[in-house]
């Protein structure tokens, strides 16, 4: 982070991740720690870039994330950018599919392309809404039709809950 931004908040962000040595976050005290085994993933040559998309109930917003100079991975490299045009629908569409199938309420989606191929490379259940997504330019519904305007992920997920009540109470 302090080799690409070289500013006061890369310094603050180190600080922040020297500190949660200490004190942990919210989200690691409930996560486990993972051990006892290895993961392997196939490595795509060619991609600049992945596709997140983030699914929360019947809407869901999308970002690309760049790799880093040098690397191959996009998650983490802080270089994003928000424009609909650069989401390729197909994405938003096995998203909502797989999570259909899966019967999740909420999930991030992790896409590379294969061959011109989407391809889901990693579904995070505690992808925290929030800044991250802000930048979205709106977001599309479950038959994919896009709604431009300020998105709020995190309200999302509440009218989602709401929703999931009311169909249970047959309201």
């Amino acid at each position: 982070m302090l080799k690409r931004d070289k500013n006061f908040e890369a310094v603050k962000g180190i600080a922040k991740g020297i500190g949660r040595l200490f004190i942990p976050t919210e989200l690691a005290k409930f996560s486990h720690h993972e051990k006892g085994y290895a993961y392997f993933q196939e490595f795509v040559p060619g991609n600049d870039s992945d596709i997140r998309i983030f699914l929360t109930g019947n809407k869901c917003v999308g970002l690309k994330r760049f790799v880093r100079e040098n690397d191959f991975r996009a998650s983490g490299s802080g270089v994003r950018a928000y424009e609909r045009e650069l989401i390729d629908e197909r994405c938003v569409r096995v998203a909502f599919d797989t999570a259909k199938k899966l019967g999740l309420q909420t999930a991030a989606f992790d896409f590379i392309f294969q061959d011109g191929e989407p391809r889901i490379i990693e579904v995070s259940y505690s992808s925290v809404p929030g800044p991250f997504y802000h930048n979205c330019h709106g977001y599309w519904d479950s038959d994919i039709v896009w709604h431009p305007g300020k998105v709020t992920p995190e309200y999302y997920m509440i009218e989602a809950f709401i929703e999931q009540i009311r169909n249970k109470k047959g309201l």
